[in-house]
């Protein structure tokens, strides 16, 4: 599970701040915004890995962020044309 602090407790408290970002993301809030979002370098190797090909890209593990899609069965049948 994630977690959100302002730049003012990570200023204050930044080794925390890093031992959180070990175990989930952390979003840093700049003025009640969202600024920066510190995670661990596994995450970001995760995050930038880059597929070397499309079979590669389609054979990917299953995420929890991954949608079930069942496609309707397509009829599609030939039919001969005139070329007179």
């Amino acid at each position: 599970m994630s977690s959100e602090i302002t730049t003012e407790e990570l200023e204050q408290h930044p080794k925390s701040a890093l031992k959180a970002a070990q175990e989930a993301p952390v979003f840093v809030t700049e003025g009640g915004k969202p600024a920066f979002v510190l995670i661990s370098h596994a995450h970001y190797q995760q995050i930038i890995i880059k597929p070397g090909s499309i079979v590669d890209a389609l054979s990917l593990p299953p995420t929890s962020h991954d949608a079930e899609f069942n496609a309707p069965k397509a009829n599609i049948f030939a039919k001969s044309i005139d070329t007179k």
